[in-house]
């Protein structure tokens, strides 16, 4: 449940996804994290949170990880030109500024950007590249270890090689409405309500979380 102006907001999102999915702006591709980015609008243009990183790959390792709940991720392709390469240089001094806490960035590496599901994805690839960790249940000298994750929770390792079923919006669509970008990612920072319905909250089912 949510408050009343955030459950508004992620009604709108729910209706935009709706409408790019009658339309066929919108599609399911798999995803390889490898080539995917953080959108740097998310969290007020803060990008991500380093720390929150290794605490996710930590809690999946050790609660459980349940692919199709991450499938509600959204990403962006990366537009041509000069706003591509801004996106991709937000990564890249993010990985550089995270003291190890983020998988490093290569320049020209990725293709699109996730405008949902952020720390999921950065938790792929700090294991898929390595990161910094203090879990030593998951970890070598300080560093994520793909084989150990895969011994805590084969699922999670398996779609860190396999990749991601996600929806894709093609670059096109936040060069024509940037502004609905900016509502799914408001949306997807949307504050739970724990308060039953009875007490103000409303009701919405099978939205995201910051994942």
């Amino acid at each position: 449940m949510y408050a009343s102006a955030d459950g508004q907001l992620v009604a709108l999102r729910d209706e935009v996804y709706k409408v790019c999915e009658e339309t066929g702006l919108m599609t399911r591709p798999v995803m390889h994290c490898a080539r995917v980015g953080f959108h740097p609008k998310n969290r007020g243009e803060n990008g991500i949170t380093p720390q929150q990183v290794s605490k996710k790959v930590s809690l999946f390792c050790h609660t459980g990880f349940s692919p199709f709940e991450c499938e509600r991720a959204c990403l962006v392709g990366r537009a041509p030109g000069k706003r591509g390469d801004d996106y991709e240089a937000a990564n890249v001094r993010a990985a550089e500024c995270a003291a190890g806490q983020l998988a490093p960035v290569t320049k020209g590496s990725l293709d699109s950007f996730t405008i949902t599901c952020n720390h999921t994805f950065q938790s792929f690839r700090a294991i898929y590249f390595g990161a910094a960790m203090e879990d030593a249940s998951i970890s070598l000298n300080g560093t994520v270890c793909s084989a150990m994750v895969a011994q805590k929770c084969p699922l999670l390792a398996s779609t860190v090689a396999d990749g991601l079923r996600v929806r894709m919006l093609p670059y096109q669509f936040e060069e024509r409405w940037p502004s609905l970008v900016e509502l799914i990612i408001d949306a997807d920072n949307a504050q739970f309500d724990p308060r039953p319905a009875a007490q103000g909250a409303q009701p919405l089912a099978d939205h995201d979380r910051e994942w």
